[in-house]
Order: C-alpha cells, then structure tokens, then sequence
C-alpha cells in the first residue's frame, strides 16, 4: 500500500511531538517529586534540632533550679524580661505630712541647743591642749567662718559655734552613706551616695526601689539600737570640747545627757529613712553679717514616688546665731 509524502511526513512529526511531550510530563514529575522529598527532609532535619535545642534549655532549666514553662530562648530575651518591673505600691509607707517632719527634725535641733545652753559655759580663757586641739579638729565644719579653736576664743561665739557643731555631728552621724561615725543599722547605712554630677531621674527612682525595699526587709529583722556608736558620739564630743564645759556639772552628767540626746536623733534618722520622699540639710556658707547657722534649711527634694522635685520645697528656715 502506498503512502502519499505528506501523511508520512505528518506521522513522523506526530511521533516527536508526542515523545517530546511525553519527555516532558515524565521530567515535570520526577522533579516534583524530587522536591517534595527534600522539603521534607529539611523539615525532618529542622524538627530534630529544635527538638534537642529544647531538651538542651530544658535540661538547662531544670538544673538550675527554673520551673518548666518559664524558658525564654535567649534571642527573645530582654532586658525587661531580665529586670521585671516591681508593684513598689505594696512595699512604700503612706508619707506623713511635712509639718510632721519638720517639727520632728525641729525637736532634735532643740534638743541639741539646750544640751549646750544646760551643760556648756562660755569662759573667758579655757585652758586648752595639744590634745584638745587633736580631738576638736576632727569637728571642723566648712559652714564657719574661721578655723573652730580661733572661733571658741571667743567666749560670746561659744554657744552657737558649740550647737552648729552638735547639730552637724548628729545630722551625719543619721545619714546613709556616714561611714564609720553611723549611728543607723548597718543595712540603713549602706545606701549608695551618688554623686549629684550624675543624679538624673533613673538614679532617683533606683534609689528610691533600693530604699523601700531596704526597709521592707529591715522591719522583718530590725537590728537593736547601735548602744555602742551612740555612747561613742557622746563621750568623743564631751571630751573634745572639756574645757568649755560647766565644771558645775559633772562630765558623766553631761555624757549622759548628749548620749539621750543621740539615740533621739538616732531614731529620727531611721524614721526619716522610712518616709518614701526625701530631705536634705542645706547649712549657708559663712556670711559677712557676723552670723552662722546653728541648725540648716530643711529641704523636701523628691515626693513619695521618689519623683525629683523640680523646685526643692523648704519646710523649715535656718536658724542662725550671731558670732
């Protein structure tokens, strides 16, 4: 049987086309399955690593002592997460109102007038040593106008040279931060002193966490009275400044009462730690009108969520006494 050119020539194109397609159809399905596979053995691959990278951070967990459930993978991790924010409301006092603090800081400042009006006379020549001068230099204040022996020469200057002296003493020695001379608890004293170059509002309200928290804990185990800093303070002060003394009295008298005087202002110190704001003691600088102050400015700085003040509020004036 004879076949005309044409149908074969369209038979023969036929059978390329449809081997070519049929090529085709079987590349496409073998490349798809050859994806399929991969993809799912990366995911296998992928699976198998968190699987032990979460055994490795549970394990990690478990042996120091985290509950389960609490693991956050370190690239998640922050510093909130690190340093969660504290309810400080829970463990901050209600403040009493300034005119409460400043009568109860007033008291103190009285209490130390009268201890140098009762047991101190003015003299006109006190018989002075190389040891006297040893023991009252330690009380030089950078608030007088002159070095503190020149200025007790002078009999008339005595009584408010004596009580600013008194006064200052006292008000370091309930200070945070007052070192050795500290007449707080060991865990009131140890507060941080920044320095005011770097006082900013972070500073303040770190402070003001560490000071709440501070008393929290303190007031479930509160230390006895330091008996032994204040016996020290008062005998130290009586027998640097002897020789002005009344010898109508005797010293022991005079030790005692300084003693009694200090253990209120002790007191005060650590009430004053435990009011949510804060208070500085401004003295004046010495002043050419022939005064001095016996007792600083009473200074209200930061309010009861330790928020700095933008204006510092005065709750009670210098008192000052003339040289």
């Amino acid at each position: 049987m004879d076949v005309a050119p044409g149908a074969l020539a369209g038979a023969v194109i036929g059978s390329v086309l449809g081997t070519a397609i049929l090529c085709l159809l079987i590349s496409l399905l073998y490349f798809r399955h050859t994806r399929i596979h991969r993809n799912v053995r990366e995911f296998e691959e992928t699976k198998s690593g968190m699987d032990k990278n979460r055994h490795s951070a549970r394990y990690s967990n478990e042996s120091s002592g985290i509950p389960m459930g609490q693991y956050a993978p370190p690239h998640k991790a922050s510093r909130h997460s690190q340093f969660p924010n504290i309810d400080l409301a829970r463990y901050t006092p209600e403040p009493v109102d300034d005119n409460t603090v400043s009568t109860r800081l007033l008291t103190i400042f009285d209490q130390a007038s009268l201890h140098i009006e009762n047991f101190y006379s003015p003299t006109a020549s006190p018989a002075l040593t190389s040891t006297t001068a040893v023991q009252t230099a330690q009380f030089q204040s950078p608030y007088l106008p002159g070095p503190l022996e020149a200025l007790l020469s002078t009999p008339r200057n005595q009584r408010a040279v004596l009580t600013h002296v008194l006064v200052r003493t006292l008000l370091s020695a309930t200070q945070p931060g007052s070192g050795e001379q500290t007449l707080l608890p060991p865990a009131l004293a140890s507060a941080p002193q920044p320095q005011a170059s770097y006082s900013s509002q972070d500073t303040d309200q770190a402070l003001f966490a560490w000071r709440m928290l501070t008393i929290h804990l303190y007031e479930r185990d509160p230390s006895p009275p330091p008996h032994a800093a204040i016996a020290r303070l008062a005998e130290t002060f009586t027998s640097a400044f002897a020789p002005y003394g009344d010898s109508s009295l005797a010293e022991s008298r005079r030790i005692a009462h300084l003693a009694d005087v200090a253990k209120a202002a002790a007191d005060t110190g650590a009430w004053l730690f435990k009011h949510p704001c804060t208070f500085s003691f401004v003295w004046s600088d010495p002043t050419a009108n022939g005064e001095i102050d016996t007792h600083p400015a009473i200074i209200k700085v930061t309010d009861e969520h330790g928020r700095r003040l933008s204006r510092g509020q005065v709750l009670a004036e210098p008192t000052q006494g003339k040289l």
